[in-house]
């Protein structure tokens, strides 16, 4: 992979001019023409782009506190491209049709470059304020948000080492001796897809509840795949399928109402 490698990205990413991101928000594909403003002076692999949908000009002018306002809402006029993380990134020209800045058309696209890139104060204020945003972000209540948050410590990384060498049956004594919180959730979810009975029953009761509620949560938005959107999906391919395709799809599909029906079960129960 092209953009595996930080340092790839980073040379993509500050030597094009006009480029498309991808990213997943809430379970749903969003895609940008973006251009490169600057690093995150807290974290140099968060890159800032700019998503080119939004003139510049209409910013230029607006005090700091209207600027700070129009920053930290939605629709965002700057993204968060992590170089360490193989972002999705690719032409301009290879950008999905759907991608709202598409339909400007290159002249537009390069004038608003030309803007940015013109007016180091504007690139300034932008980026302190979006760090100043990043900073009041509330930390996400799941693990898999949290990810990013700091770097992992020097004393887990042995422990973690360890725990992947060792049998299942001791690894429950290496997370003991993990001090991020982190790795210890996700150590216990790794035992519990695998080994479960190797868990404390309090942990396997606590992990089988966490994942009936996300698989029977309801929110169409939810940052996960729940079960009825995996069921709406087996839908669809069954629907585009033919032959022997649709005899497994269809299987598939009882399956997951099964693993939906006894989620929502369980879920209930509390």
């Amino acid at each position: 992979m092209r953009f595996a490698q930080k340092r790839a990205v980073v040379d993509y990413v500050t030597g094009e001019p006009i480029f498309c991101f991808a990213d997943f928000y809430r379970g749903r594909a969003h895609s940008a023409l973006v251009t490169y403003l600057g690093n995150s002076p807290s974290n140099p692999a968060d890159l800032f782009v700019y998503d080119l949908a939004h003139d510049p000009d209409e910013l230029r002018e607006l005090p700091e506190d209207e600027l700070a306002e129009r920053i930290a809402r939605a629709p965002k006029v700057i993204r968060h491209l992590r170089a360490n993380a193989a972002p999705i990134i690719m032409p301009s020209e290879d950008a999905p049709m759907s991608t709202k800045a598409v339909a400007l058309g290159a002249a537009e696209l390069e004038r608003r470059v030309e803007v940015l890139q013109s007016d180091a104060d504007l690139i300034a204020r932008l980026c302190g304020l979006e760090e100043g945003v990043r900073k009041e972000f509330d930390k996400s209540e799941h693990v898999e948000g949290q990810i990013y948050d700091s770097f992992i410590n020097d004393v887990d990384k042995p422990h973690m080492d360890d725990f992947h060498r060792s049998p299942w049956e001791t690894r429950v004594a290496i997370l003991e001796k993990l001090q991020d919180q982190r790795l210890k959730r996700l150590g216990k979810r790794l035992i519990y897809l695998e080994r479960p009975d190797c868990l404390p029953a309090v942990d396997r009761a606590e992990i089988a509840l966490e994942f009936a509620n996300r698989i029977s949560n309801s929110d169409e938005f939810a940052p996960w795949l729940t079960g009825d959107r995996a069921i709406w999906s087996a839908d669809t391919l069954i629907n585009e399928a033919d032959g022997d395709e649709v005899i497994r799809l269809t299987a598939l599909r009882s399956f997951l109402i099964k693993i939906v029906e006894n989620a929502k079960k369980l879920s209930q129960k509390t």
